[in-house]
């Protein structure tokens, strides 16, 4: 729904400009009204020093990770995959 149009005491209103009004940890653009947005806890140097993050900056940067340093845990596909594909790792290719 997003904060009233005209100036009022609600909390919720005056949590939501604030939050809107922050820049994106990752990209350094504000968070603006519409957008999904996360607290990025990682970041997060004191309950008082809040680092909020767009969705789509996060989950992008979350996908990078995971591509970068792919999963060691030997069972899900995703290993298997590589696995076979990495000759030293004792696949076959």
């Amino acid at each position: 729904m997003g904060p009233c149009r005209k100036a009022c005491k609600h909390r919720d209103c005056a949590e939501s400009r604030f939050i809107a009004g922050c820049l994106c940890n990752l990209c350094g653009k504000r968070i603006g009204f519409g957008t999904r947005f996360y607290l990025d806890r990682v970041s997060e140097a004191s309950p008082d020093n809040k680092r909020w993050v767009h969705a789509d900056c996060f989950e992008d940067a979350i996908e990078a990770a995971r591509r970068a340093a792919p999963c060691q845990c030997g069972y899900c596909e995703a290993c298997l995959v590589h696995w076979a594909n990495d000759p030293a790792g004792g696949g076959a290719l």
